[in-house]
């Protein structure tokens, strides 16, 4: 027979098994996950990762985990949960054409040295924050992705001239009429 009180509820409590809840903080959600492709260059295997819908060399990303700002509590303070991603650009085997689009949309996000970084904090997991920074690079490779759509130009119809014209004389005539008469 248990003892009476408070200990009694401790120990009725079901425990959680910890290692489920260590696998669910590590793994990150299915619709994050880049998928990984084994691609051969000059014999040798060489992992990459499409990223995008461009495929990337896996050593052409650099992981750093430091200790992230925002929700965690406690935990905040002690695990390096947040995510530096850094896309090496010279590395990464992309076209001339969508290299500089990329290092246009990076903006402040480009370094001195021609890498993308991406850092991500917002979830309180480091797997979670590392899926998070590569679906946002993901989207930025994609946009750079896309060529920029031809200007075409236009021409202003002569309608359109005339409509202009028409309304200014009929604005001057109301003005005019607002004045005071001359005696």
């Amino acid at each position: 027979e248990p003892p009476k009180g408070i200990l009694r509820l401790f120990l009725a409590r079901p425990r959680p098994d910890p290692g489920v809840e260590a696998f669910m903080d590590q793994s990150p959600p299915v619709a994050y996950a880049p998928k990984r492709v084994c691609s051969m260059s000059e014999g040798h295997g060489m992992a990459t990762i499409e990223i995008g819908g461009v495929a990337i060399p896996e050593s052409a990303l650099t992981w750093n985990f430091v200790r992230a700002s925002g929700p965690g509590g406690q935990n905040v303070n002690k695990v390096a949960t947040a995510a530096e991603c850094r896309l090496d650009l010279d590395s990464a085997g992309l076209d001339q054409d969508v290299r500089h689009r990329l290092e246009r949309l990076a903006g402040s996000r480009l370094t001195g040295t021609g890498e993308v970084l991406i850092v991500a904090e917002n979830q309180r997991t480091q797997a979670r924050n590392r899926a998070d920074a590569l679906e946002r690079l993901g989207a930025l490779i994609a946009a750079a992705g896309e060529p920029p759509k031809p200007r075409i130009a236009t021409k202003v119809s002569a309608t359109q001239k005339a409509k202009r014209r028409a309304d200014k004389r009929h604005r001057g005539e109301v003005k005019r009429q607002r004045k005071p008469p001359d005696y």
